[in-house]
This record gives C-alpha cells, sequence and structure tokens, in this order.
C-alpha cells in the first residue's frame, strides 16, 4: 500500500478525511499545508487590527450616517488587502461599496447623496 502524499508539499503524508461504506478519503493537503493556508486568510484581517483603523459610522464617499458599524465595510483602495496604511483605507457603506466594486471608475468621482 503506499502512502498518499500532499498535493501542495509533495512531501509530508495526508490524513484519512472519512471513511463510507469502508472505503478511506483522504485529504488533499497535509497539517501543515492547511495551517498556512488558513494562516494565510487570517494575516489582512491581523494587519487591519494592527494598523488601529476603525469602521466609521459614517461612509466616505456619500455621507450616509448609520447607527452601527456593522452597515459599513472597508475598503482598500489600490485592491490590495495587505496595504494597511490610512490613505489606502476607506468606510464605505453597502450600497457605495457595491457601486465601487462593479464599476471601478464610479470609486474615482464624487457623487452627492439625494436623502
Amino acid at each position: 500500500m503506499t502512502i498518499k502524499t500532499c498535493k501542495t508539499c509533495r512531501k509530508q503524508p495526508v490524513t484519512v478525511n472519512y471513511i463510507r461504506k469502508g472505503k478511506k478519503y483522504y485529504r488533499s493537503q497535509c497539517y501543515y499545508c492547511i495551517k498556512d493556508q488558513k494562516q494565510k486568510k487570517k494575516q489582512p484581517e491581523q494587519l487591519l487590527k494592527r494598523s488601529g483603523y476603525k469602521k466609521k459610522n459614517k461612509c466616505d464617499r456619500c455621507g450616509f450616517n448609520s447607527k452601527t458599524t456593522a452597515q459599513m465595510s472597508i475598503y482598500y483602495s489600490d485592491g490590495n488587502s495587505y496595504n494597511v496604511s490610512m490613505s489606502n483605507l476607506r468606510t464605505y457603506c453597502s450600497n457605495c461599496l457595491i457601486e465601487v466594486k462593479t464599476n471601478p471608475a464610479a470609486g474615482k468621482t464624487d457623487i452627492i447623496a439625494d436623502f
């Protein structure tokens, strides 16, 4: 019987994920590659926390005032979530975030709120 190896590093053995009807199904990655992948996903969040940037209750684009910060999202102007400089971070409401993500040219123009 051959030992299954990780598809990412091709060095470490992989473990059994589950057994169904007597057949063993293996993971595609070893423990260390899975751990590294999870750490890389958390890294932008950790960088943002270290930078000290806090979400505001007011949208930087349209001026919408929310009651909670849950209605707001952090937007990276250059699209790089690893760049946490204050000049790159913006707090946008859900409407502005959708508009900017679907139409990148819209982020460069100023809008006026109609409320």
